[in-house]
């Protein structure tokens, strides 16, 4: 009977195992796969504050891009887009991308608490369908992409990101 029992415990302890790799590398892989995906700027589609949809199609032709992934609460993200917004002159030639899967609500107040309507090179996206993580792998806040004027990945930060930093990165590309 003892046979039995250690073999089973055995079976379940080999059988958890083998799962747990399995998981780890299907993680691993789908990371991977989406870390490949990013490295061009991929297709999105995410709404603008009025309700219309915006894709990578209605970006302005050879300029780079830079793309901050925030929330309208997280203390970092609101330095990183008041840096953005206090520093946009440097920006010129340049789109500038804040995307948020916040509540339009809460949106429209932290549009207006940091005057982002008085810069337009500014754009402001919803993620109402929660498609940023799909599109551009796991992003915590904030997350800044630049992509140079080929669409091409330059760099990617996470976290609250020194506007000097994204500058430079922003030249390079």
């Amino acid at each position: 009977m003892r046979k039995i029992i250690k073999i089973v415990v055995i079976l379940i302890v080999t059988g958890l195992l083998g799962y747990m790799v399995f998981q780890i590398s299907d993680k691993l892989k789908t990371r991977k796969e989406l870390s490949e995906q990013i490295q061009s700027l991929p297709d999105f589609k995410f709404q603008l504050m009025d309700g219309d949809s915006f894709t990578n199609s209605d970006l302005k032709k050879n300029q780079p891009v830079v793309i901050v992934y925030f929330n309208p609460k997280c203390e970092e993200c609101q330095y990183e887009v008041q840096q953005i917004r206090d520093n946009v002159d440097a920006f010129q030639g340049v789109e500038l991308l804040l995307v948020t899967p916040a509540k339009k609500e809460v949106l429209l107040e932290f549009y207006k608490d940091y005057d982002l309507d008085k810069h337009p090179q500014i754009t402001v996206l919803m993620d109402k369908n929660d498609n940023f993580h799909s599109v551009f792998g796991p992003a915590s806040y904030p997350t800044v992409f630049i992509y140079n004027s080929s669409r091409q990945l330059v760099k990617q930060y996470r976290g609250e990101t020194k506007v000097e930093a994204v500058l430079k990165a922003v030249r390079q590309g």
